[in-house]
């Protein structure tokens, strides 16, 4: 599959680097549960990164209703491990959700678009001061706060997408985006 980026629009330098260090975070790590990225390369007007093509889509198309326990219990493993993995090299992924779950022909997932993961080491893909970033229905309450994560950032979104996929819908809903991250924040934790 080619992840393409047109290099004439407004915020083209940002997407720039932002698209060059997803390639350069994740062409290094070869783990099962992690997408593969083959090459980087441009053309005329357009940035490339060609990676593992996946037949069988994201994990959202399977979670339409809840999963059974142990199917979702098989991808949870799946998907720590390859949190494991990233965790390692000291990268964190910042908007972990079903549609970031890829499924490969033999039922394995692997962890994909990494458009927002930083290395934490790595201060040039730091954002602003109190900046958000990632998917609000799966963002930890620091995300929410804008404030500096880690890995444990990725393991609450982790616990976000297995209430999901147990229960068939979100932990926390709301009419605006600002309401949900205040949910992430101050709501007591919902049970199954």
């Amino acid at each position: 599959v080619l992840k393409v980026l047109r290099l004439d629009g407004t915020d083209a330098d940002m997407g720039l680097q932002r698209f060059m260090q997803e390639y350069a975070l994740l062409a290094r790590i070869e783990h099962p549960n992690v997408a593969r990225f083959h090459r980087q390369g441009f053309s005329v007007g357009n940035a490339y990164i060609a990676m593992e093509y996946f037949p069988l889509g994201d994990l959202r198309t399977r979670m339409g209703r809840p999963l059974d326990p142990a199917v979702a219990m098989y991808y949870l493993r799946q998907i720590a491990s390859g949190l494991e993995a990233l965790h390692g090299m000291g990268i964190v992924h910042r908007d972990l959700k079903p549609d970031n779950v890829m499924v490969r022909q033999d039922g394995i997932v692997a962890i994909a678009d990494f458009g927002i993961a930083k290395q934490v080491a790595m201060q040039i893909t730091d954002t602003g001061a109190g900046e958000i970033v990632g998917t609000p229905y799966y963002l930890s309450p620091e995300q929410a706060q804008g404030r500096r994560v880690d890995a444990r950032a990725d393991l609450y979104s982790l616990g976000v997408l297995m209430f999901e996929m147990l229960t068939g819908a979100k932990p926390y809903h709301a009419r605006t985006a600002q309401e949900l991250l205040r949910l992430h924040i101050e709501a007591p934790v919902p049970t199954l």
